[in-house]
C-alpha cells in the first residue's frame, strides 16, 4: 500500500508537502491515498472474485 500511495504522488507538482497543516500538502496525501486504495482494489477484486467463485 505505502509502495502504491508513492506512486500517487508522481503526477504531483514537486513542492515542499512537509507541513501537514497546509491545504496543498493534505491534498496531495489525499489523492494519494485514493489513488493508493483504487489501485489495491483493481489488483486484488479479480482475486476476491476468485475466490468467490471457488467456495
Amino acid at each position: 500500500m505505502t509502495a502504491l500511495h508513492e506512486y500517487g504522488h508522481a503526477d504531483d507538482i514537486p513542492a515542499d508537502y512537509s507541513n501537514k497543516k497546509r491545504y496543498k500538502t493534505l491534498l496531495a496525501e489525499k489523492q494519494a491515498n485514493m489513488t493508493a486504495t483504487r489501485m489495491m482494489n483493481d489488483l486484488f477484486s479479480h482475486h476476491k472474485q476468485t475466490q468467490k467463485t471457488i467456495q
